[in-house]
């Protein structure tokens, strides 16, 4: 537990700092807020000098942009004279819309949207044959999506709470930290050590506070994520963030804040099934069989936040969207995740698998793949399930694709078949 205010760890930043080998850094007074940082940082990848992109992972969900900015303001305070950072949102800006939290905290948080640099805005690979790209940070994931692996040789550090794929260049620096809820209480712990004067900026705060409260489900250990840091680091910005009633609308008040964000999550009323699969997703290239054998298998996880069995039922073209989903990201196999709350407000998993190669009774065999490994997982009726298809309600809690997709590299390194 934090033993100390905010103001007796800016007396001790010397002291700080030096301890985990770090320099403490003076910030810069012109730069009073990270909404001022990004003003700053979207004019400058306009110009033809090199840049240091900061990212999150493909899924863009709330922890992953949150990291991403506030690390790269961090960085953009402490490196003088190093090449500019800038923040890059994992995402089309018209994705944006698909993610109602990210989006709300920001607005909320006084952040401009049109400050912000998305994929469109930022093209890596232009950056990288131009020699420009200085480095790539990667935050809240330490691997890059398939179609962004051309860049792992620019990649020179990693900020992580995943299971480590050691899929970066050997000499990137790297903190990773399995277990943590959060990544943003990694980023919290970052700033607090090598600059606690950015604490005072109230944006910053409550960005890293919304997404500690998300990733944690308010830090319920019950669920089992939380872990000492994540509530060291939110009760630390807790205690640093200003009178919300002063600073900022009253939907950002203390005992409406994650109820807020969940509320913004789980509306996914306008959305259809093309959007729900694309919206929390995530895609990994795994190989399987041995070195003389080996073939390539292109896996994908959505999550959405509703009862698959509604999914289905709305939608009779459900199985069309997944095929076209499929076939828009090359996948062999893909698994949607539903995570919801009943009508007794009991907070539900469910897991389908939808095969797109490998032969007949192949998602079984990834289902008993996963029983065994300590997935519990009870087969469920499902109407109008199409062939090949299996769907099973996933009674741990606890186990969300974060605990999957390591499970599944496993399968494929383990379990000998054919793909065809």
């Amino acid at each position: 537990r934090l033993k100390h205010t905010i103001k007796s760890k800016i007396k001790k930043n010397q002291n700080t700092a030096a301890s985990f080998g770090k320099e403490p850094q003076a910030r810069d007074t012109a730069m009073n807020t990270l909404g001022d940082y990004l003003r700053g940082a979207r004019a400058v990848k306009a110009d033809e000098g090199p840049v240091t992109v900061v990212m999150g992972n493909e899924s863009a969900d709330l922890d992953s942009c949150v990291s991403a900015l506030c690390y790269a303001y961090l960085l953009s305070v402490t490196s003088p004279g190093a090449p500019p950072v800038v923040p890059l949102m994992n995402m089309p800006r018209s994705d944006l819309s698909l993610r109602p939290d990210v989006e709300w905290l920001l607005r909320e948080v006084k952040v401009q949207i049109e400050d912000l640099c998305f994929v469109e805005d930022v093209e890596l690979p232009v950056l990288k044959n131009e020699g420009r790209l200085a480095g790539l940070v990667l935050v809240d994931h330490n691997r890059l999506a398939a179609h962004q692996e051309d860049l792992t040789s620019s990649v020179v550090e990693v900020l992580d709470h995943h299971v480590d794929e050691k899929m970066y260049p050997g000499d990137a620096q790297t903190t990773i930290q399995v277990p943590c809820g959060s990544c943003s209480s990694l980023v919290a712990r970052e700033i607090l050590q090598r600059s606690p004067d950015l604490l005072a900026s109230h944006d910053l705060t409550q960005l890293l506070r919304s997404a500690i409260l998300m990733d944690t489900s308010a830090l319920d250990r019950a669920q089992g994520r939380t872990t000492d840091l994540d509530e060291e680091m939110e009760a630390m910005l807790r205690e640093h963030a200003p009178d919300t009633s002063k600073a900022q609308s009253q939907s950002l008040e203390e005992d409406l804040l994650y109820s807020h964000l969940m509320k913004k999550r789980y509306d996914i009323s306008s959305l259809g099934t093309y959007d729900l699969l694309r919206k929390d997703y995530k895609q990994w290239t795994m190989e399987t069989g041995s070195d003389e054998t080996k073939d390539a298998w292109v896996v994908g996880i959505s999550a959405i936040a509703m009862d698959i069995n509604l999914a289905v039922g709305k939608d009779p073209e459900f199985a069309r969207w997944c095929a076209r989903w499929a076939k828009e990201r090359q996948l062999d196999i893909l698994l949607i995740m539903g995570a919801y709350f009943d009508n007794e407000e009991n907070f539900r998993r469910q897991l389908m698998i939808v095969p797109f190669a490998g032969q007949d009774g192949f998602a079984s065999q990834v289902a008993d793949f996963l029983k065994a490994k300590g997935v519990p997982l009870e087969t469920s009726d499902l109407q109008n399930l199409p062939p090949r298809v299996v769907f099973y309600e996933h009674t741990n809690v606890k186990q969300s694709r974060k605990q999957i997709q390591p499970l599944m590299v496993d399968f494929f390194r383990t379990v000998s078949f054919n793909k065809c």
